[in-house]
This record gives C-alpha cells, structure tokens and sequence, in this order.
C-alpha cells in the first residue's frame, strides 16, 4: 500500500510540473497579457504614442487598416534596432513595420543613445503623403505588447459618414462617384492597376455598394476614411466634366451626376414653351 502511494504521489507531482513550469516561468502567457494594442492615427501622427522594443520580442506597427502604403522610413540611431517590412518598399505594398532588438553595434560618428526616434511616411491613394514619428525605447524582461495597430479616426455623424446606392442629384456621393474616383487615380498615374491599393479600393466599393455602411467598410478593407474622402473628390470632379449633352440622358439613375446640370444643358425647346 506505502508502494502504492508513494507511485500516485510522483504521478501527480511529474503532472504538477508542467504548470507550476507556466505560472512561474512564462509571466507573460500566464498573467494573459494581450500582445496587440491599437492607437488612434491623431496620436500617431502628433508623435505621442511611445514604442518599446524588448529583447527576443520585436515591435510591429501595423498602417493596415489606414490604408496607407509605406515608403519611407527612419531610425535615428540603428546601433540597437534591426528594422524590416512585410513588403519590399519601392512595390508600393508595405503596411507594417518590424522593429528588432540587436546587440549593440557601433557606428562610426554616430552616437549611441538610451533611446530614438522611428519616422514612418505613408501615402494614401490620393498620393498625399502623411507623417508618423514615434518614440523608442527599450525594454527589458517579458514583452507587454508585440504589435501596435494604427486605427483610422472615428466616421464623421450625418449624411457625410453614408454613401447612398442612388444617386440622386446634389445629395452626396455613391458608389459610381467612388468608381469615377477609382479610375481617375489610375489614369492620373496615382496608383497602379491591379495594385495592392487598387485592390483594397475594389474591396471597398464592392461592399459600399451592397449596403455596408462606410465605416464598416473601411475596417474590413483598411481603406481609411480620409482615403475614402480623396477617391470620393476625384470622383466629384471626373464627373462635373462628364455632364450630360443636351438631349442626352443618362443610362440609368446611378449614371446620373452629382451636380444638376446647368439650364443650357436642358433639351431645346424646353424652357421656351411657355412663351
């Protein structure tokens, strides 16, 4: 019997292991830190989101939901921080960045600090070119975090925040506005056809167009709203110079401008009936 115990006692104990192993050897797995946090783009863009880079856990800042495509980027002092991305730079298609912690290297001239400086510029559709800066650090013992997420800013309440499925005159865009927009970008040399950025604008108008409100759109495809808001312009402008010939109407309601047209663009005859 004394035997017997004494077996069920080293059972137990080769069990225990394991998670006494876990609760005290892996602080961060068993306090459930979350790995991914998310920060507004105001605060991104003003430079007050710090960055902390810990040993054997790189840092990621993900630009995928803003639907900004990297093209530059700048660590002030290298000597401690390998930096890399999920695309090559010059394909126009890198959203995220991966900062790694390195052994201390010594550049001639350059001096080595506590800390530094991560510039991050991005374009959005339109081309306008927008200017991230974020404070690193640099951390020791178990990770907080290994991805930061840049959100787009919160949709704008009222009609400005709906993209109708018909137009009607002067009340808004729509989805055929947002194709104007689309192919005014790609003959204007703005983005490349059957791009990343194309695709993601395809994504977006596929989903506006089947009811999704914009804001759930813009999530889903990580197409920013101020991105939405240049497609839609360039889109106002393809079409207040495509307004309809006189006697000429257009197809069908969603082929109809924005803007009413002007009085000469009404068929002949029309105004002078009452004279």
């Amino acid at each position: 019997m004394k035997d017997r115990n004494r077996l069920l006692c080293i059972a137990l104990t080769a069990c225990a292991v394991p998670l006494w192993w876990v609760v005290l050897g892996i602080p961060s797995l068993a306090q459930g830190r979350p790995l991914r946090q998310e920060v507004r783009i105001e605060a991104a863009q003003a430079g007050t989101v710090p960055i902390t880079v810990w040993p054997g856990s790189g840092a990621n800042l993900d630009f995928s939901r803003l639907g900004l495509r990297i093209y530059r980027a700048w660590l002030d002092d290298p000597s401690k921080l390998t930096i890399d991305f999920d695309a090559p730079l010059d394909s126009g298609g890198a959203q995220v960045v991966h900062l790694r912690r390195i052994n201390g290297v010594a550049f001639q001239g350059l001096p080595s600090t506590p800390a530094t400086l991560l510039s991050v510029v991005a374009r959005d559709a339109s081309g306008t070119a927008h200017l991230f800066q974020f404070p690193i650090a640099y951390g020791s013992g178990p990770a907080d975090y290994s991805t930061i997420a840049i959100t787009p800013a919160p949709a704008p309440a009222g009609p400005r925040a709906r993209m109708q499925a018909s137009a009607t005159p002067g009340q808004g865009a729509t989805p055929l506005t947002f194709s104007h927009g689309i192919a005014a970008l790609i003959e204007a040399g703005t983005i490349a056809p059957n791009g990343p950025m194309h695709q993601s604008l395809r994504a977006f108008l596929a989903l506006v167009t089947n009811d999704v409100p914009v804001a759930e759109a813009s999530a889903q495809t990580g197409v920013s709203l101020e991105v939405v808001q240049a497609v839609v312009t360039r889109g106002l402008e393809q079409q207040r110079q495509s307004i309809p010939r006189p006697g000429v109407a257009p197809e069908d309601d969603e082929a109809a401008p924005l803007d009413p047209p002007d009085v000469e663009a009404q068929p002949e005859g029309a105004a002078g009936g009452g004279e």
